[in-house]
C-alpha cells in the first residue's frame, strides 16, 4: 500500500478529534487526540499538551479509544448525569467490558469503534452497547484525481517556493532604434559597447575593478544629452546594480517603464521586478511582472511566472491572472495548473476537484481555463491599486519625452504611512492623490514615513502627472525652502558626495536668487565634481578620502582619512592599497612599503598587495628585497620577473657587475629570454668586455633576429670605431623589464641576413654558418 492509499484510509477510519493510540513500527506507542491528517503524516495532541507529528512510514497500527472520542461521554460522566455515583450503578447498567475494551489493531475495526463512539447515548440511562447506524460519509475522491491534486499542490508549490528572479544583463550591442541617424550618438555608443564588451570578456564587471564606474559615467552623460530616447536607462540601471546601487538602478527602470511603455524590453521589466523583490517591495515586483506577462507567453520565463504566482497569492491579488488572461491563454496547461493551485491555496478544493473532473483525460481547453478564471476572485487589494494608480503611465513615443505640466503649490492634506499614499490639497481646495514614490525630497519622505501625524501646515511644491485612470496625480513633491535652506541642502548633499542632488538644489536656488553669495561658483564647482561619477558617495571616511584625493587634490588630508578608514574598518583593504599608492606621491615610499608588509598577511587579495609591493621596491631601489623574494619564489616565471626588475635597477644605478650576475641567473632559468640577453650584453659592454657583449648579441641574432638586439650591436660597433671612452656614454639603448623569447624557428630570415651583412658581421661569424642557422662561438 502506498502513502496516498494509507492517508486515504486514515481519513476514513480515524475521525478528527477522536482519542487514538498509535503503535509505531519500532514498537513504541503514542496516545492523544487526533488533530490533523496530512499528505505524509498525522498529528496528535498528547495529554501533556505537546503535539506529536508521526510520519506515515512509521505507522504500524492505530486504535480508537471509544470512551474518550470527542463528543462521547465517559462512563463516569454518564453515571454522574443520571444522578447515581459510578460505584452504586447496577451491574446491568455498568458499561460492558466489550464497550471499554480497546478495538483490534487494524483500520477497519478502528472505524467501527469510531462509529459507535460518535453515536454515544444522549440519555445517561442508555448504555454504550446500543447499536446505531454509522452516519453516511462523503463519497471518496477518485485516486487519479487525488494524485493530480497532490501533484499540483506539492510539485507546483515546491517550485514556487524555490523560484527566484535573477538580473538579466541587457544587450549592450546595437540598440533597437531603427530611425536613429545621429553620428555623434552612434560614435559614443560604440565606445560604450566596446568598453563593456571588453570588461565582460575579461570578467571584470565587478565594481572592485573600477571599469563599470567609467562606463556608467559615459552612459549617464549620453542619457542626459539624449533624454528623449528609450533603452538607455535600463543599461545604465544595470551598471548601477553592478556597482551596488540598487536604489539608483530601480529609479532608472521605473522612469523607463513610466514614460516608454510602448517600447519596453522584457529584460527591463524582469530586472525591475528582480530588484523590487530584492528590496522587499512585493507589490511593485508583482506590478512589473504583470506588465511583462501582459504581452508575452509565461512559458518564456518560467521562473518569473512562478514568482508572479507566488506574489499574487501572498499579497492576495490572484485577480492579476484575469488581467493578463489573453497572454495566458497561449499556454492553457500552465494556466490550468496555476488556477488549480490557486484554488487549493484559497481553500476551494471542491472547485479544484470539479475542474479536474471536467477536464478529464484531455488537455485543458482554452474555454475551460476562461470559465475557471471568471470564477476566481476578481478584486485586487487596495494597496496594489495604489501602486498602479500612482504611476504616471502615459507612454511617450520613442522620439519624445514627457513634459512636466508646471509646478503647483499645496499642502499635505493626509498621508497614511502604513499604506504609502496620501493627498495634497491646493489653495482652491482641489485634492490630488500621490504615492510615496512621487516624493523626490528625501527629508520630506523621511518625515512622512516616520511621523504618524504630519503637520498640515507644511507647504510643498509639486507637478501634475497622469494616473492609470487618466486623472491628475501629484508628482515630484518637494518641501518649499528659502534660499538659505536651499544652499544648506546643497552643501549637505555635496559633503556626502551626492553631487546630482546638490546640483538640483543649487539650481533651484539660482532660479530664485541668481545673485545669492557664492551660489554660482559653488554650482560650477559641483558640475566639475559631478563628472567623476565613479567616486563613492557618502560621508564615511573612505568616501571622503577618495574625494579628497581625486577631487580636492589634498593628498595629506586624503592620507589621514585613509588611515581613519582603516582603523574604523571602512573598506579596510581598499584603504590600505589606496594609501600605499598615495604615499610615494608624498615622497614617503618607505612608509608605504612598511604599511603593505604589515597588512599583507591578513589581506584577502594578496596578489594585488604583492604587485604594489614590487612596484614600491622598484621605486625605493630595494634590490635586496627583490632578490630575496626571487630566491624564495617557487614559480620559475615569477622568479624570472622579480630578477628582471632587480637587474633593471642595478643597470639604472650603474652597478653593472651585480646586474651581470642577475641576468646570468635569469638565463639559467630561461636561456631564450631576449630581453635578459640584451641587458646582459649592455652590462658587459659597460664593463669594457666588448668581445663578450658582441659574441652574445651575435649568438642571439643567429638564433632569432630581433631589431633591438641588432640596433644595440650596431651602436656598440660604432662606439668601438669612435673610441670606447666616448662611445659608451653615447649609446642610446632602452633597458627592459619585460620578457620576450627567441623564436624556435631554425632558419634565419632574409631580412635578418641583409642586416647582418650590412653590419659586416660575417667577419665574426661565417656567412655559411649563419645561413645554416647555428653559431658555436
Amino acid at each position: 500500500m502506498n502513502d496516498m492509499e494509507t492517508i486515504k484510509e486514515l481519513q476514513q477510519d480515524l475521525p478528527l478529534g477522536s482519542r487514538v493510540r498509535i503503535t509505531l513500527t519500532n514498537g513504541k506507542e503514542q496516545e492523544g487526540v487526533l488533530q490533523s491528517i496530512g499528505l505524509d503524516h498525522i498529528g496528535i495532541k498528547k495529554d501533556d499538551g505537546y503535539r506529536a507529528k508521526i510520519k506515515t512510514v512509521m505507522l504500524g497500527a492505530s486504535q480508537v479509544i471509544p470512551s474518550l472520542v470527542s463528543g462521547a461521554p465517559s462512563s463516569e460522566e454518564a453515571s454522574t448525569a443520571s444522578g447515581v455515583p459510578p460505584s452504586q450503578k447496577p451491574a446491568s447498567e455498568a458499561p460492558s467490558p466489550a464497550s471499554t475494551e480497546l478495538e483490534k489493531s487494524n483500520l477497519s475495526s478502528a472505524r467501527k469503534a469510531a462509529g459507535r463512539a460518535s453515536s454515544a447515548p444522549k440519555d445517561a440511562k442508555e448504555t454504550l452497547n446500543q447499536e446505531v447506524t454509522d452516519e453516511p460519509s462523503p463519497p471518496p475522491i477518485p485516486l487519479e484525481i487525488e494524485r493530480q491534486l497532490m501533484q499540483i499542490e506539492i510539485g507546483l508549490g515546491e517550485r514556487i517556493k524555490n523560484a527566484c528572479l535573477e538580473i538579466t544583463p541587457p544587450n549592450f550591442g546595437a540598440l533597437p532604434l531603427k530611425d536613429l541617424t545621429d553620428s555623434s550618438f552612434k560614435k559614443t555608443w560604440h565606445k560604450i559597447t566596446k568598453r563593456y564588451g571588453y570588461a565582460s570578456s575579461v570578467n571584470e564587471l565587478d565594481r572592485k575593478f573600477g571599469r563599470t564606474q567609467q562606463i556608467a559615467h559615459q552612459l549617464r552623460l549620453l542619457k542626459e544629452e539624449y533624454s528623449s530616447l528609450p533603452h538607455l536607462r535600463p543599461r545604465l540601471a544595470h551598471l548601477y546594480y553592478l556597482q551596488g546601487q540598487p536604489n539608483d538602478a530601480l529609479a532608472e527602470l521605473e522612469w523607463e517603464v513610466k514614460y516608454f511603455r510602448g517600447s519596453l524590453e522584457d529584460s527591463t521589466l524582469l530586472n525591475a521586478a528582480a530588484i523590487a523583490s530584492e528590496k522587499g517591495a512585493a507589490l511593485k515586483a508583482l506590478w512589473f511582472l504583470e506588465l511583462c506577462f501582459s504581452h508575452g507567453n509565461p512559458g518564456r520565463y518560467p521562473q518569473a511566472w512562478l514568482v508572479l504566482l507566488g506574489l499574487a497569492l501572498k499579497t492576495q491579488n490572484i485577480a492579476v491572472l484575469a488581467k493578463i488572461e489573453q497572454a495566458l491563454l497561449g499556454n492553457p496547461k500552465l494556466l490550468f495548473e496555476s488556477i488549480i493551485y490557486g484554488l487549493i491555496a484559497l481553500d476551494k478544493k471542491d472547485q479544484a476537484i470539479q475542474a479536474i473532473q471536467q477536464k478529464g483525460e484531455d488537455a485543458p481547453s482554452v474555454d475551460l481555463c476562461h470559465s475557471l478564471l471568471q470564477a476566481m476572485p476578481r478584486n485586487l487589494s487596495p494597496e496594489y491599486l495604489q501602486i498602479t494608480n500612482s504611476v504616471q503611465v502615459k507612454p511617450a513615443t520613442a522620439g519624445t519625452a514627457e513634459k512636466p505640466a508646471g509646478q503647483l503649490i499645496g499642502k499635505i492634506h493626509r498621508f497614511w504611512n502604513d499604506r504609502n499614499y496620501g493627498f495634497i490639497i491646493n489653495s482652491e481646495g482641489t485634492q490630488y492623490f500621490f504615492h510615496a514614490t512621487a516624493i523626490t525630497d528625501e527629508n520630506l519622505r523621511r518625515r512622512l514615513m516616520t511621523t504618524a501625524d504630519f503637520p498640515v501646515s507644511a507647504e510643498v511644491a509639486f507637478e501634475l502627472g497622469i494616473g492609470i485612470k487618466g486623472d491628475d496625480v501629484a508628482t515630484d513633491i518637494q518641501l518649499i525652502r528659502s534660499p538659505a535652506q536651499l544652499y544648506e541642502q546643497a552643501v549637505s548633499y555635496a559633503n556626502r558626495g551626492d553631487y546630482p542632488s546638490a546640483i538640483r538644489y543649487i539650481q533651484q536656488l539660482l532660479e530664485k536668487d541668481a545673485g545669492y553669495p557664492n551660489a554660482q561658483a559653488f554650482h560650477d564647482k559641483l558640475k566639475q565634481y559631478n563628472v567623476l561619477s565613479y567616486i563613492p558617495r557618502g560621508d564615511n571616511p573612505y568616501a571622503r578620502a577618495k574625494r579628497a584625493e581625486l577631487i580636492e587634490k589634498d593628498l595629506e588630508q586624503a592620507a589621514q582619512l585613509y588611515r581613519k578608514a582603516m582603523h574604523s574598518n571602512d573598506h579596510r583593504e581598499s584603504a590600505v592599497k589606496d594609501l600605499a599608492m598615495l604615499l610615494p606621491r608624498l615622497e614617503r615610499t618607505t612608509e608605504a612599503i612598511e604599511l603593505l608588509e604589515r597588512y599583507r598577511a591578513s589581506a584577502q587579495d594578496k596578489t594585488k598587495i604583492g604587485n604594489i609591493l614590487l612596484e614600491l621596491y622598484g621605486k625605493a631601489n630595494d634590490t635586496d628585497k627583490l632578490e630575496a623574494l626571487a630566491q624564495t619564489n617557487q614559480n620559475p616565471r615569477k622568479k624570472e620577473l622579480l630578477l628582471l626588475k632587480a637587474g633593471y635597477i642595478h643597470l639604472k644605478n650603474n652597478d653593472f657587475a651585480r646586474a651581470e650576475s642577475i641576468y646570468r641567473q635569469i638565463l639559467k632559468l630561461s636561456s631564450n629570454n631576449i630581453g635578459a640577453r640584451r641587458n646582459l650584453a649592455y652590462a658587459l659592454f659597460r664593463q669594457e668586455r666588448n668581445s663578450e657583449a658582441e659574441e652574445l648579441l651575435i649568438e642571439t641574432l643567429n638564433l632569432s633576429f630581433d631589431n633591438q638586439t641588432y640596433e644595440l650591436l650596431s651602436q656598440i660597433r660604432q662606439a668601438e670605431e669612435t673610441g670606447a671612452a666616448g662611445g659608451i656614454e653615447n649609446i642610446e639603448f632602452e633597458l627592459t623589464t619585460e620578457t620576450s623569447y627567441i623564436s624556435t624557428s631554425g632558419a634565419i630570415s632574409e631580412f635578418a641576413q641583409f642586416h647582418l651583412e650590412q653590419a659586416n658581421l660575417a667577419l665574426v661569424v661565417p656567412a655559411e654558418r649563419l645561413r645554416e642557422g647555428r653559431y658555436n662561438g
